[in-house]
């Protein structure tokens, strides 16, 4: 499918897109549909694209959930990433949807949040109309504004100031489809001053067809804040990613970044910090392992 085909969609269906969605959300969306249906997809003629394969894989018929219809899904067979001793609060997004335990939601430590936009514009009006766009919406990249013109929800993650998370928070993100699938999330990372979080994010594909998974994640580490974020793929050999990660930092920050990638076709990693203060840290790094036709694609802006 070309632009035209979601232009055509998006204008056909705006108003199911807007009533299914974090309310929040639609305060982008028209302003980003117009920039993306002036400028398209990205091409090789775009200096940030221009050794990318990643608007290629957009030539695939992919269906979109606009209805937000959850998948069915039997909660036990959900699993964990086998990864030892790891001791997580736990949680899962399945095309989007958010599942905790209720003995994970315990898990939780005391000061912090998660939950989907669609209930922090609830719970967290003030502090989601003062964080977020405020990084992605100074971006160029129209991959960015595709995004927001579907985005219907993400996750939120508030550390409140001064929390100690002793163990990390883990979302395992789970893909399900009998036919391609496309799927949108912004999501929202705010870590107060003086609190230490770490988060991993894992992706997995649970069935063998076409996925691309577009999603933007903005992260705000304020002073004397840490924050670990990584990020783990395994998917499957027809799973295609557009990942965007936004970064703020201030004042005596310490934010780590580490993406792996096991298994994918195609991948694109794009991470933008702003260091806004003194004596901040930043770390970027990561690790795949491909073969074959596999591709991955780190972009990155400090």
């Amino acid at each position: 499918m070309n632009e035209q085909t979601y232009i055509n969609l998006y204008e056909e269906f705006s108003q199911t897109i807007k009533e299914k969605s974090a309310k929040i959300l639609n305060n982008q969306r028209d302003t980003a549909f117009d920039k993306f249906k002036k400028q398209g997809f990205p091409t090789k003629k775009d200096e940030a694209y221009c050794y990318s394969r990643l608007p290629k894989t957009l030539g695939i018929e992919y269906g979109i959930n606009i209805n937000r219809l959850h998948f069915n899904i039997d909660k036990n067979a959900l699993f964990n990433c086998k990864i030892p001793s790891i001791n997580a609060a736990l949680a899962f997004l399945v095309n989007g949807n958010l599942h905790i335990a209720d003995n994970q939601k315990y898990n939780l430590p005391k000061g912090v949040t998660l939950c989907l936009l669609s209930e922090a514009e609830k719970t967290h009006p003030e502090i989601l109309k003062k964080y977020l766009f405020e990084q992605s919406k100074k971006s160029d990249d129209n991959f960015v504004n595709f995004n927001s013109a579907f985005s219907q929800d993400g996750y939120f993650i508030h550390i409140q100031q001064d929390t100690i998370c002793e163990h990390p928070l883990q979302l395992i993100s789970l893909l399900r489809s009998t036919q391609p699938l496309m799927t949108f999330s912004h999501n929202l990372i705010i870590v107060e001053s003086g609190a230490t979080a770490k988060i991993l994010l894992c992706d997995h594909a649970a069935d063998d067809v076409e996925f691309f998974e577009s999603s933007v994640t903005e992260i705000f580490v304020e002073n004397n804040a840490k924050l670990d974020y990584y990020t783990l793929e395994n998917s499957n050999r027809k799973t295609n990613n557009s990942t965007q990660i936004f970064v703020n930092q201030t004042d005596n920050s310490e934010v780590v970044i580490n993406n792996i990638l096991l298994t994918n076709s195609t991948t694109r990693n794009s991470v933008e910090v702003d260091i806004d203060g003194k004596n901040a840290s930043l770390f970027i790094g990561g690790m795949l392992i491909g073969d074959g036709h596999q591709e991955v694609e780190n972009y990155t802006v400090i």
